[in-house]
């Protein structure tokens, strides 16, 4: 038997034919294994299986049509068993335009075609004729079985929307940048179509709900790499970044922390700001909450409790600040905090008595003068306080000891420099003790060798307070003699050169 079909047909019903069934059509009476009516079609039917069916059940099953993987193998089995009968062949002669198909007026050879095809068998070894190379899927081979395992996921979309009576995608859509906004508004409506037929398929219940938390939940953005953040509160976070960078005190910064916590949560922020601790994210974060976001933190307003009187501070103050307890030092300054936060300058002093010396000093003025004074814990209290005082003088301190002891300590600190530049630990060592010899010796027994009539040059007072460039103020020793040196005072002007040191 020889055919002839049209293109309509044959892509109708042959090479773009795709069956709307997700369950097994293998008749369950004569053939199926499967015991419940609803199992998946994982498998399609070729030609060979839809050939052996008709003959066994009289029933046509399209070639394409799904079925279960033990049908598959049941069929398969019995196909090679049974003898190859004689079966009508179809032979495909499309015409040479498609307008020739159209202006054809033959109804009755379209009539009988559709008889012959509902009886058609088709014989495995002519699948040729009537497929063509583009639906090798559905072809006779056993390579082609294996094949039709891996379809493309774009056939069972079609599948399952066909299902749901919506009409296929039949190509993939172009790029989006690419196509008009006409299309995109088509492109949108289909994939609406498609995810609220999936969302109802899965929740059909509640599926409002269901879409709520889809788009409410960050794992589809994630599946689908897209940046979480949108590209508005993007620019509105990289101003708040370049604002926090530039913000030189912290209050201003938690400011401006606080606006960042309102817009997102912490790692986002960690990707504009660097080195953002949790802990600075949560303090900025409390503060927006009790203050207002962005607001500053008002100054809290310390209360100092005073419990004793204020006469007798004044009376004690004064008494410290009196010139026979104090004296001035020709510079320097001291910073006082006061209670209130307020920095206070003040000139720099020196007590000529220790704390205890000069709270029983006091306690005794105030014996003598009849005045009620406060504890001597108290007062002690207040002197800590009173590291330094406002008061002026003219009175100055002689302190040349003072300044040659800093000079001792001075020197020390540049010996440890010298020595981080190589000349050792040991010469480091050996340099630093005979420095603090040498301020000791200053300090003690060098008053002990001082005299007008001493045979060191050095210690020869007569000779020390003399001044060689002023006759008048020059004196001669005429009873003894300089010819002895001191060890200790040479070791000094040894230790003095530091870098002819050894």
């Amino acid at each position: 038997m020889h055919m002839t079909i049209c293109p309509k047909h044959r892509a109708e019903y042959g090479i773009r034919w795709r069956s709307c069934k997700i369950n097994c059509t293998v008749p369950e009476e004569e053939l199926a294994l499967h015991k419940f009516g609803k199992a998946k079609g994982s498998d399609r039917v070729n030609s060979r299986h839809s050939a052996f069916i008709l003959r066994k059940t009289k029933k046509l099953i399209a070639v394409g049509s799904p079925m279960c993987r033990r049908c598959n193998q049941y069929i398969t089995s019995l196909v090679e068993d049974a003898p190859q009968g004689v079966c009508p062949t179809v032979t495909v002669k499309p015409p040479e335009t498609l307008s020739e198909v159209k202006d054809s007026t033959d109804s009755d050879v379209s009539e009988g075609l559709t008889e012959q095809f509902s009886k058609l068998v088709v014989r495995a070894e002519h699948d040729e004729t009537f497929l063509s190379p583009e639906s090798s899927s559905m072809a006779s081979s056993s390579d082609a079985d294996q094949a039709l395992k891996v379809e493309d996921p774009r056939d069972k979309l079609n599948e399952f929307l066909c299902s749901c009576n919506i009409l296929p995608v039949e190509k993939a859509w172009s790029e989006w940048n690419e196509v008009s906004e006409k299309t995109k508004k088509r492109y949108t409506k289909k994939a609406t179509e498609v995810v609220s037929s999936v969302l109802k398929t899965l929740y059909p219940n509640d599926t409002s709900s269901l879409w709520l938390a889809l788009v409410a939940s960050p794992d589809m953005n994630k599946a689908l790499a897209i940046d979480d953040v949108p590209h508005s509160t993007k620019n509105y976070l990289e101003a708040l970044a370049e604002a926090y960078n530039n913000a030189e005190r912290w209050d201003t910064r938690r400011q401006i922390l606080s606006i960042f916590s309102g817009v997102a949560d912490f790692q986002t922020i960690s990707r504009y700001l660097p080195g953002i601790t949790k802990y600075r994210y949560t303090l900025a974060n409390l503060r927006g909450k009790q203050y207002g976001v962005g607001a500053p933190v008002p100054h809290q307003t310390t209360t100092t409790r005073i419990r004793i009187d204020l006469k007798q501070l004044d009376h004690f103050l004064c008494f410290i600040t009196s010139p026979h307890i104090i004296q001035d030092l020709p510079f320097g300054q001291r910073r006082l905090k006061l209670s209130s936060g307020q920095v206070v300058e003040v000139p720099n002093v020196i007590r000529t008595l220790i704390p205890q010396r000069i709270v029983r000093q006091y306690l005794q003025y105030c014996q003598e003068t009849g005045f009620k004074a406060f504890s001597e814990r108290t007062m002690l209290r207040v002197l800590s306080e009173c590291s330094a005082s406002v008061r002026a003088s003219l009175q100055g301190l002689n302190y040349f000891a003072a300044e040659g002891a800093q000079a001792f300590d001075d020197l020390v600190t540049l010996v440890h420099h010298i020595c981080e530049l190589g000349p050792g630990k040991e010469w480091e060592s050996r340099v630093v003790e005979s420095l603090k010899a040498s301020k000791i010796y200053l300090k003690g027994d060098f008053k002990t060798h001082l005299s007008e009539t001493s045979t060191v040059a050095d210690h020869c007072i007569i000779r020390s307070l003399s001044d060689p460039t002023d006759k008048d103020f020059q004196q001669k020793c005429k009873y003894h003699q300089h010819d002895e040196l001191c060890s200790q005072c040479e070791g000094l002007k040894s230790i003095l050169l530091i870098r002819y040191y050894k």
